[in-house]
């Protein structure tokens, strides 16, 4: 694991001094344990090494034998050994023991198709000499990030945006398009960033850079709704084979390894498959001062004592929150404004005390098996509004909710059929499978109703820029709906989260439920078997009831790291609302002073609003860090 940054000149000019070493030295906390630098005639690649496999012989850059391809990975490859072997036995020959050293030997042999093979998380930049190509890519799911721009002098990378502002050698532009989808969102999706002609690889893309002609060539060479086409459904018991198989190289390292674990069900499948690896395990769990409803310790001590792993617990406290906001932000880079972040970053702050530097943790269940009621809802929605397009007069009474007043429950009766009347005016007026997705997540739609009365312009959020990039999954909203949520939430959420927070306490994440192989059984089963009418979770239940899961556990609700939200964002926002007032969205034009006005009196004077306005408080501390960087103009 590390970070990595690059620059490729235009014809004619020379690496400018001292820029890649500027970058890397703001990526010293992804790999704080040796450096790595490479150039040749107006190309540099450059990487931070943070030592995981093969501690002594690790080193990159890495080469083929004749070193006409050399390249830079930040991530692992658990299927290294395997890849390795066939490689060796085809004649490869290699420097050290590292998992990453197969890539450049693998496109030697492979060419631009050489990732197709390969299981792990990865970003990475790869310069041909034979062909002067470069080559950029990101995993499939974007577990590792990489940061695009191009400029009038040539063009730069970096696996953080906190590198680019020394790689550009010109100031960053906000872009308030971008600010608006941010404050919706409460994240960014790829390939959106915070500036103007700055661009996160997607999810499963690779670019091809041609040096001589200056020409792009982008390849998508996987993605979620297309996933195991061909294959059959491997069953509950193929399905479970596949996860004790991720389980199991995922475990790969020669550093101790530790364990996420809040006592639901994704984290506790991981937890059941690291205990029976064979290594030495201890497990983190997050909790809050007298154990509320929503601490998850006592269900996370159960499993651990019966697992036979030792339990670390972090408590965190409001004021501890509160505190800590601007230490949050130096480590996110980017502007996400998930208050699950600080219980994260406390498990990862424990973890790195105690010397461990990789976590196994459960994310991408939720978004893979319905695990969020929205989305699964908006599976039944895109359905009902095909069924409205093709037969207008029988589809109509789905619509019809029913409204008595007579009945005690009258009033959830009155908020269904309003609710449902609200689907066909959306249907009606042809809504996009994203867009009817993001109407459903209540957080959202309060968000954007207050929006129109806060920024300066009032020029619509682009919001199906995030979905554009997506092929048609044959007319399927299941898996058109999986890949949205992969793509959208998954990767500009919960994978940051766990990359930023994870690697700026310098410890690697790891999530065997993203594995390749596991993840095409898993949709091979949802294309000849569709199951979002079934209850949330349920196929990853009977996989886990077969891997022997406790009983109590599987039986147990979803929750997740699921804090005291309302009164952490309170907290912060009493402490740090000034920012607001003289920050960065003002000066940009961004925020309208009447804006900023109705913001103070809605939060301050009530309970209302409290996410919008800690959206915009994460937005404006990110935008602060950068402020030395910004062109106002």
């Amino acid at each position: 694991m590390c970070g990595i940054a690059g620059l490729m000149m235009k014809e004619g000019r020379g690496i400018p001094p001292g820029r890649l070493e500027e970058a890397l030295l703001r990526l010293r906390p992804r790999g704080p344990d040796a450096e790595g630098k490479w150039q040749d005639d107006g190309i540099t690649l450059g990487m931070r090494r943070l030592s995981i496999i093969d501690l002594a012989h690790g080193g990159q850059p890495f080469f083929n034998e004749t070193r006409e391809i050399v390249t830079t990975v930040n991530g692992e490859i658990y299927n290294a050994p395997e890849l390795r072997a066939e490689l060796v036995g085809r004649g490869h020959r290699f420097q050290g023991g590292s998992d990453c050293e197969v890539l450049p030997h693998l496109y030697e042999e492979q060419g631009d198709r050489f990732l197709e093979d390969v299981r792990g998380m990865f970003a990475f930049s790869l310069w041909d000499a034979r062909s002067q190509n470069l080559l950029l890519g990101v995993d499939r799911f974007g577990e590792k990030p990489l940061v695009v721009a191009e400029t009038s002098e040539g063009l730069c990378w970096a696996s953080e945006l906190r590198a680019l502002p020394f790689l550009l050698g010109e100031r960053l532009r906000v872009d308030d398009e971008a600010v608006r989808l941010n404050y919706e969102l409460s994240y960014l999706p790829p390939p959106a960033t915070i500036f103007r002609g700055v661009r996160k690889l997607v999810p499963g893309t690779l670019e091809i850079w041609d040096k001589k002609r200056w020409q792009r060539r982008p390849r998508i060479y996987w993605c979620v709704e297309k996933a195991g086409e061909g294959q059959p459904c491997p069953g509950t018991a193929g399905l479970a084979q596949r996860l004790e198989e991720s389980g199991r190289i995922t475990l790969r390292s020669d550093r101790p390894v530790g364990v996420a674990l809040s006592g639901g069900l994704d984290s506790s499948i991981v937890s059941l498959l690291a205990a029976r690896g064979g290594k030495p395990l201890e497990a983190f769990t997050v909790g809050y001062p007298g154990e509320p409803d929503n601490d998850e310790r006592s269900g996370a001590r159960a499993l651990a004592r019966q697992i036979g792993i030792p339990l670390h617990e972090c408590e965190i406290r409001t004021a501890e929150v509160a505190e800590e906001f601007p230490g949050l932000l130096e480590a996110l880079d980017e502007p996400v404004a998930d208050i699950a972040a600080h219980g994260y970053r406390k498990i990862f702050q424990v973890a790195a005390e105690r010397k461990i530097p990789v976590m196994l943790m459960g994310q991408g269940g939720d978004e893979l098996d319905w695990g969020y009621a929205w989305v699964q809802r908006s599976v039944h929605e895109t359905e009902r509004a095909k069924r409205l397009r093709e037969h207008p007069l029988p589809a109509l009474g789905e619509y019809l909710g029913p409204g008595s007043e007579n009945d005690p429950r009258w009033r959830k009766k009155v908020q269904a059929c309003f609710h449902n009347w609200a689907g066909l005016w959306r249907d009606l007026n042809g809504r996009s499978t994203l867009g009817r997705m993001w109407d459903l997540n209540p957080e959202r739609c309060e968000a954007r109703n207050l929006g129109k009365r806060l920024f300066a312009h009032t020029k619509k959020t682009p919001l199906l820029a995030p979905g554009s990039s997506i092929p048609s999954s044959g007319n399927r909203p299941d898996l058109e709906i999986t890949a949205l949520i992969c793509r959208t939430y998954l990767a500009g959420n919960g994978l940051l989260l766990a990359d930023r927070l994870g690697m700026a306490c310098s410890v690697e994440a790891r999530l065997p439920l993203l594995d390749a192989t596991w993840a095409e059984g898993w949709i091979a089963c949802r294309r000849e078997s569709p199951d979002h009418f079934k209850e949330p979770k349920a196929r990853l239940r009977e996989v886990a009831r077969r891997l022997g899961l406790p009983t109590e556990v599987l039986g147990r609700k979803k929750r997740g790291f699921a804090p005291p939200g309302r009164e952490w964002k309170r907290a912060v926002l009493e402490r740090h609302f000034a920012w607001l007032a003289d920050g960065c969205l003002m000066s940009l034009g961004i925020l309208s002073p009447s804006g900023l006005k109705i913001l103070r009196e809605k939060y301050l004077l009530g309970a209302r609003y409290t996410n919008a306005a800690y959206t915009l408080l994460v937005l404006e501390g990110v935008l602060r860090r950068y402020q030395s960087h910004l062109d106002f103009t």
